[in-house]
């Protein structure tokens, strides 16, 4: 990247890592066969002469503003981020990744602020993103028959961070693993 690096996420089958900058990019990197990462240990801490080879696989090119956080979807099919140009992004990630590409997004989700964090739930059927003013929404992931995909507002609720600062940096989300609660950042002045 070009820029600070806000969030990095392994996929659900730690072979790719994402990652979202100040440059308006996510990307998408793998490790690299046969480099230093193989070999067990290492004396310092976290084995760190246990060095890996890391290359840009894709990148993510459709957001405004900085990408502040991303989420994969469970089976890794898909990466959602959001970013200070008030969207979040929903991006299929291709099966077969030959050579660097550049992808285009599949969904545009939409807030009236800023979207400062975004979680997939447990089983792929919603994503919950939390805005700067507060709201935390739920989007729907539908895929009919047809293989056509959509993703459409369920809830918006203010309560969770109902007296919040507004210049909170962070608003990261998190669902418990059996999918029944969201897990929600809040701050308020003093």
């Amino acid at each position: 990247h070009l820029q600070d690096v806000y969030a990095v996420r392994f996929d659900p089958n730690g072979r790719y890592l994402a990652t979202g900058s100040a440059d308006k990019l996510a990307m998408i990197w793998q490790r690299q066969a046969g480099d230093a990462g193989s070999s067990a240990g290492g004396s310092g801490a976290f084995g760190s002469d246990n060095i890996e080879n890391w290359q840009r696989v894709m990148t993510l090119s459709g957001h405004e503003s900085d990408v502040v956080d991303l989420s994969w979807s469970p089976d890794g099919s898909m990466l959602a981020t959001c970013g200070l140009d008030s969207t979040c992004i929903i991006w299929r990630i291709p099966n077969k990744r030959s050579g660097h590409q550049f992808l285009q997004p599949l969904h545009r989700l939409t807030h009236a602020t800023v979207v400062k964090g975004v979680a997939w739930d447990p089983v792929g059927s919603y994503v919950a993103c939390s805005s700067e003013d507060g709201c935390v929404s739920l989007w729907r992931h539908v895929k009919d028959s047809d293989e056509e995909e959509t993703f459409t507002c369920e809830s918006r609720s203010f309560e969770a961070c109902k007296d919040c600062r507004l210049q909170t940096y962070f608003r990261r989300l998190s669902w418990a693993p059996d999918g029944l609660f969201l897990a929600c950042t809040n701050a308020v002045k003093d």
